[in-house]
């Protein structure tokens, strides 16, 4: 409301349903509306909440500003064990407790996964999907519907909800690597915790946390994560990978951020309401060198089902992402503007301005004596899709 700056990643629910969205870079959202009149609660961390009642269909955008909270911090309390270790020891305590209770859960999803070079956006994918999850078979997508830029083929567009983790499980599964999670219930035996600040949701306190890594053999995390004080949840989490791991080759370099939000939806279950990694990748050997490849993927869930009975079908194999090929071929959904998520203007543009004829190969071509070697086979040969592919493997 002071600034007029975006909010980025603001959690915008209609109120008392399991349906919402986040806003994007520039603070713009989209939320489709079953019925009119229609209640939203927009809620960002450090903000006073806002509820808005839509009454009916506007042709303008609906411009929300809010209010950031005036933070009266209590005086500091010096003791022998720091806060954070007490507050992380509820918090993992009560995710015990309520997680039990979740045996499946279903969510719609949209997905959103972006590449960079040094000159700007090199492609952009997007998919519609719904996700299943089962406690003791595990998790499955079904891909509604598929959009990317021109220069991308519909089997290259690999944005999708599958593999993204949920950092309230235990164990996170993370380019190969499975990381101990901050609310792992042994935490507190291979991380440490400092209370790093307090700030405000509406009325209640919330707890700015430092996870700390403190083994040197077990992979984990480190980074920041935001806990609401009386019930002992996460709100958010900013993290990255610890030192303690060691990417494989050919990756050189590994600077990924990965963040992720929280809400219960008026219910006592803490689900995930995004996903999101910002960063760059570094690939290369002695001899092949590749641009710095910059990545960025948006995952956002809405309309949550818990404990519901879901289909047989979904489980019939261990496949699990499949393809929902009446829809996608229908194409309805981004037709419709069904999109969670607006592009950002620079997404715009790149949609737009493209050339179709930039493909990631040619966006990310190596260097070094290796590549001369690769590019002289290839054009020994036949141009055929078969040698392109195999230079991108």
């Amino acid at each position: 409301a002071k600034t007029q700056d975006p909010l980025v990643a603001a959690n915008i629910q209609i109120t008392g349903t399991f349906q919402g969205t986040i806003s994007n870079e520039d603070g713009d959202f989209i939320l489709l509306l079953d019925a009119l009149p229609a209640s939203l609660s927009i809620t960002y961390i450090g903000y006073e909440s806002q509820k808005v009642v839509i009454e009916n269909a506007a042709d303008q955008d609906i411009f929300i500003a809010l209010e950031p909270i005036i933070l009266e911090m209590d005086a500091i309390v010096v003791v022998a064990e720091d806060p954070a270790l007490a507050i992380m020891r509820e918090v993992i305590r009560r995710k015990l407790i309520w997680r039990k209770e979740i045996q499946t859960s279903s969510a719609n999803a949209y997905s959103r996964l972006v590449f960079e070079n040094d000159s700007g956006i090199v492609s952009i994918a997007e998919s519609l999907s719904e996700t299943f999850w089962d406690s003791e078979k595990g998790s499955r997508e079904v891909i509604k519907s598929k959009r990317q830029t021109s220069n991308l083929s519909e089997e290259q567009n690999m944005a999708v909800a599958s593999f993204i983790p949920n950092f309230y499980d235990d164990d996170i599964e993370l380019i190969g690597f499975s990381v101990l999670g901050p609310t792992h219930p042994d935490a507190l035996d291979y991380y440490d915790y400092k209370l790093i600040g307090e700030n405000k949701r509406d009325d209640k306190t919330v707890f700015e946390i430092q996870v700390i890594p403190d083994s040197k053999l077990q992979p984990t995390f480190q980074g920041r994560l935001w806990v609401l004080d009386e019930e002992f949840a996460l709100l958010n989490v900013e993290l990255k990978p610890s030192k303690t791991i060691h990417f494989p080759i050919p990756i050189q370099e590994l600077n990924l951020y990965y963040k992720q939000q929280f809400s219960n939806y008026d219910r006592k279950f803490w689900l995930p309401v995004d996903y999101r990694v910002n960063g760059d990748i570094k690939i290369g050997i002695m001899g092949l060198q590749f641009p710095k490849i910059k990545y960025k993927r948006i995952t956002a869930l809405s309309n949550y089902q818990v404990n519901i009975p879901l289909p047989d079908s979904l489980y019939q194999t261990e496949k699990i992402l499949r393809v929902d090929s009446v829809s996608l071929a229908q194409d309805t959904l981004f037709t419709a503007n069904k999109v969670l998520i607006p592009l950002t203007h620079s997404e715009e543009t790149a949609y737009e301005s493209l050339d179709s004829t930039m493909t990631l190969e040619k966006a990310f071509k190596p260097t070094g004596f290796l590549a001369d070697v690769i590019e002289a086979t290839a054009g020994n040969g036949e141009d055929t899709d078969e040698n392109r592919d195999g230079i991108l493997s």
